[in-house]
């Protein structure tokens, strides 16, 4: 994910600005807004296409945190469930 644009986008942690956690083959995009998460998402989407990869929106989901009601977020034409916890 370094030929991205993905640290213009994430929250702030300890002065740091982090777009994305990682381990193995699971990846959490982390956004201010809905609009920052759907760039982020559309990101990741564009560099897995890159290399040839394409991310499962049956298998992607997404966590709202925070008063503002959540909005729907897509990968293509495809939405991705809210959920209310990680596993």
């Amino acid at each position: 994910m370094r030929d991205t644009e993905m640290e213009r986008y994430g929250i702030v942690v300890g002065g740091r600005k982090i777009s994305n956690l990682r381990y193995a083959d699971d990846t959490a995009l982390c956004a201010n807004n809905q609009t920052e998460a759907t760039n982020l998402m559309n990101e990741l989407n564009d560099a897995g296409e890159r290399k040839g990869l394409k991310l499962n929106a049956k298998k992607t989901k997404y966590m709202h945190i925070g008063k503002e009601q959540h909005a729907s977020i897509t990968i293509g034409n495809e939405e991705i469930e809210c959920v209310e916890h990680f596993k």
